[in-house]
């Protein structure tokens, strides 16, 4: 409920509220349900969500009394548009930090990991697929049309941020065995592409339009795709566990002959991870990249992120050799493959990853009037700052 009416509020008020309203029970889920350390990691994660909800709190007040007349809607802010940029900016750093707590970004990383090590895998899907893009939404929904002129001046740190949470993020994963670890890893490397794109929206205001329409959109796009992969990818981490107790990819080898139809969907989804062509990362990874190396000053940047891709590969295709096809483990000779219930839930994911995949204007088409708004908000709140 709190999710729904986060990502449906028009009023920041609101948005608040039933942002406010998802922090208590998923401190209860991660503190009661989860393992052995679970009460630090639910102390860390609140710790960090407080820290996040100050300052969005902050910056929505700062916002309502700065409004004329005062007023939490976030239509009848956008038009009547007319902060200094000094104020933008100030206003823009209070709520891009609480946000950047909640996507998690380098360096407020660290409660993601935690939890994604001590909280049940159903509680981890619903934080890494659902309730960190609380943070990129946010950012979109809030900051840039609010404060336009502030999101086109950061847009080159944003950028530089976006490229060290890529390659961060793929190292760190490379150096992984534990595949909840490296799901966590993987996905603030994710939130690195993301933010790529976020940087693109510069480009309605340096004749890229283009660009800026290619590289949010790609973002978006890309918000939905890491939450299907990041959600399938923890739900065979727990087939894996649910069978052997055993978090260490090193310990756990040649599955591929014992569960031949789980070795096949996990293979799917390690190159949906990297952004195989075909499967819907693929699109959202290029539109992010394609759209900022069109902006002057980010375009260097965007080359160092496709290295981050082939880091994403490495360390894809050695979780995929390690728990696939390496040495038998004859402690684990009986191994039972994927039964129909777990089938059952799985398939959708497979579904909409190939689906996206092959037709990604199934989603594309629905965004692109209202990224063309947000970019011609963007461009007009800066031309009136101006």
């Amino acid at each position: 409920m709190g999710l729904m009416g986060v990502f449906t509020s028009i009023d920041l008020f609101l948005f608040f509220i039933f942002f406010g309203l998802t922090l208590f029970p998923t401190y209860l889920l991660i503190g009661i349900w989860g393992n052995s350390k679970s009460e630090n990691t639910a102390a860390k994660y609140a710790i960090f969500a407080t820290l996040s909800y100050a300052l969005i709190l902050l910056g929505i007040l700062i916002l309502y009394f700065k409004s004329d007349p005062h007023t939490f809607n976030i239509l009848e802010i956008i038009p009547n548009v007319n902060f200094s940029h000094s104020f933008q900016v100030i206003t823009f750093l209070i709520l891009f930090i609480g946000f950047a707590a909640l996507i998690p970004i380098f360096p407020l990383h660290s409660w993601l990991l935690s939890i994604l090590t001590e909280a049940p895998i159903v509680v981890s899907i619903i934080i890494i697929s659902l309730l960190v893009k609380i943070g990129t939404y946010g950012i979109i929904r809030i900051c840039f049309p609010i404060l336009p002129a502030a999101s086109i001046g950061f847009a080159l740190p944003l950028s530089i941020i976006a490229v060290i949470n890529i390659i961060y993020g793929a190292l760190c994963a490379l150096g992984q065995n534990d595949l909840k670890k490296i799901v966590g890893y993987f996905s603030i490397n994710q939130m690195g592409f993301i933010l790529l794109g976020f940087a693109s929206i510069v480009g309605g205001v340096t004749e890229k339009t283009d660009a800026a329409i290619t590289g949010i959109s790609g973002s978006l796009f890309h918000i939905f795709n890491h939450g299907t992969i990041a959600a399938l990818l923890l739900l065979l981490t727990g087939i894996i566990y649910n069978r052997t107790s055993q978090k260490d990819i090193s310990k756990v080898g040649g599955l591929s002959s014992k569960m031949p139809v789980f070795s096949g969907i996990t293979a799917l989804a390690f190159f949906a991870g990297f952004g195989l062509p075909g499967l819907s990362t693929f699109i959202s990874e290029i539109f992010c990249i394609i759209g900022s190396f069109q902006i002057p000053g980010i375009q260097i940047l965007s080359i160092i992120s496709i290295v981050g891709i082939i880091l994403n590969a490495a360390y894809f295709f050695r979780c995929f050799q390690l728990i696939l096809f390496s040495k038998e483990n004859l402690k684990y000779s009986e191994l039972q493959d994927i039964k129909g219930n777990e089938l059952f839930m799985i398939l959708p994911f497979v579904v909409i990853i190939v689906l996206l995949g092959i037709y990604p204007n199934l989603i594309l088409n629905i965004m692109t009037q209202s990224v063309e708004k947000l970019v011609d908000i963007v461009t007009i709140g800066v031309t009136m700052i101006k």
